[in-house]
């Protein structure tokens, strides 16, 4: 299953880096792949989550369950759809009061092969593209 780990450094607090990622349903406004996001259930901190991916001219939808651990980080696990069996885990560790390190860990094994050739060759660059969305909403939000 490839993996793909990123790391960023935010002039900004722990939680409010944590309320921008755990913002699930807002994806759509400023990662470029997220085609539709939304969370089907809440329970305490457990949240059932469907997603739409642009991979290319394609649209795949899946589901996932987060579990997300205030202030400090949230799981992500799915095994749906095409999109095969996805792993991601951001943590989010305060540095400093006012700085924060980010790291985004996937793993993603897609279902079919076809998915499997365009993950293979675009995630690397979709994955540092998606930290940099957040960096620059991060920038829109909190100054």
């Amino acid at each position: 299953m490839p993996r793909f780990v990123d790391r960023l450094e935010l002039p900004f607090s722990q939680l409010q880096v944590f309320d921008l990622v755990s913002d699930i349903e807002s994806y759509p406004k400023f990662v470029a792949h997220i085609a539709s996001a939304r969370i089907l259930q809440r329970a305490g901190n457990e949240w059932d989550v469907a997603q739409t991916v642009r991979l290319g001219p394609l649209q795949v939808p899946f589901k996932t369950h987060a579990t997300v651990s205030p202030p400090t980080g949230i799981a992500i696990r799915g095994n749906d759809g095409k999109l095969g069996r996805f792993h991601e885990d951001w943590t989010f560790e305060a540095l400093t009061p006012a700085l924060t390190l980010v790291t985004c860990t996937t793993d993603i094994e897609p279902a079919t092969g076809l998915l499997r050739g365009l993950i293979s060759a675009a995630f690397p660059e979709v994955h540092r593209r998606t930290m940099q969305a957040f960096a620059a909403r991060a920038r829109r939000l909190y100054g």
